[in-house]
């Protein structure tokens, strides 16, 4: 197949001729227990990770459906396990059959339209029943065929990728003997070279001397831009930034040195540790999230945010959080 698909003779097809279009039961974190791996996914309107914040202990909705965060920009993700929701989830059940493929297919052209939304104007059932989204057609009906060989022929090593590093159970996470630290306990928490990208000169990713730009956006591992690298001094690699007001405490792994913009800070290990841990360790970051809004910025709080971890002779127990993140799924990836 074509890597340009030619979609001269797509049509246009109602969203709600698709799907039934239904608000999720919103539950609150406070019903739910932790559960970790083997519980249930809790999906809210972040605009990442599939709209998991974590596993808990029980689920209210039936899996195999898309959902749509409709209070901010419409941001797609598809659930193929049973899950629970917070406010403002908008779940599509198919009117049709909806294998994994395809709901793959109609989540990437459901997240090209998120540029209709805005927080004026957002993802609404009354919004998504009246939008339509262009689809591969076959005797003016969707080619669910096309869609599934697509996919297919995209992903051919994606059993490879899910593969853990360890084929072993995955250690059961029992929080109860965990105990409580301060980020600046773990990390030496240091406010980054805060550039303007107006100052700077945009590149492409290849291009020689070419830099991440990363600012407070939750999305795309952070990276805003890419640019010129100049006289003044990066990040360092393999150190977290964290974002200390807009998208508070979006928070990324950067495995290579990267400017940042305001308000963006980086924390560096006081440990040398893997990214395997740096990526448990960021989980738990975002975690505390709802602590923030725009009205209570983490500025002058991040150093004294505590995250609960697992812990032996009054330590983080690197060895245990290295071993459980590499009987993980994709963890060969990492």
């Amino acid at each position: 197949m074509k890597n340009k698909v030619d979609t001269t003779t797509w049509q246009n097809f109602n969203i709600s001729d698709l799907f039934d279009i239904k608000g999720s039961k919103t539950t609150s974190l406070l019903e739910l227990q932790e559960y970790g791996v083997g519980g249930f996914p809790f999906i809210t309107t972040q605009a990442a990770n599939n709209g998991t914040e974590g596993f808990y202990n029980f689920s209210t909705e039936k899996g195999g459906v898309l959902t749509v965060d409709s209070a901010v920009l419409g941001y797609c993700s598809y659930q193929d396990t049973d899950f629970s929701a917070s406010d403002h989830v908008e779940v599509l059940t198919p009117k049709f059959e909806m294998t994994k493929n395809i709901a793959m297919f109609l989540v990437a052209i459901m997240n090209k339209e998120q540029y209709r939304y805005s927080y004026g104007r957002k993802a609404s059932q009354e919004r998504l029943k009246s939008c339509s989204i262009k689809l591969p057609a076959k005797n003016g009906k969707p080619d669910w065929d096309f869609m599934e060989q697509f996919i297919d022929t995209h992903t051919h090593n994606y059993n490879f990728a899910t593969k853990p590093v360890k084929n072993l159970p995955t250690p059961e996470l029992k929080t109860a003997d965990w105990q409580f630290y301060k980020l600046d306990d773990l990390f030496d928490v240091k406010y980054g070279v805060n550039c303007e990208l107006v100052n700077l000169e945009e590149t492409t990713k290849d291009e020689k001397n070419s830099i991440r730009l990363v600012s407070r956006t939750d999305t795309n591992n952070g990276i805003s831009a890419f640019v010129k690298m100049e006289e003044k001094a990066p990040n360092p690699a393999n150190t977290i930034s964290v974002a200390s007001s807009g998208s508070v405490l979006a928070t990324f792994s950067q495995t290579e040195e990267y400017y940042s913009g305001r308000d963006i800070y980086y924390l560096q290990p006081k440990t040398k540790v893997n990214n395997a841990i740096l990526l448990f360790l960021i989980t738990l970051i975002r975690k505390e999230k709802y602590r923030y809004n725009y009205g209570r910025q983490a500025n002058r709080t991040l150093k004294s945010l505590k995250i609960k971890l697992p812990t032996r002779d009054n330590k983080p127990d690197w060895d245990f959080i290295k071993n459980f993140m590499e009987t993980l799924p994709f963890s060969s990836q990492i």
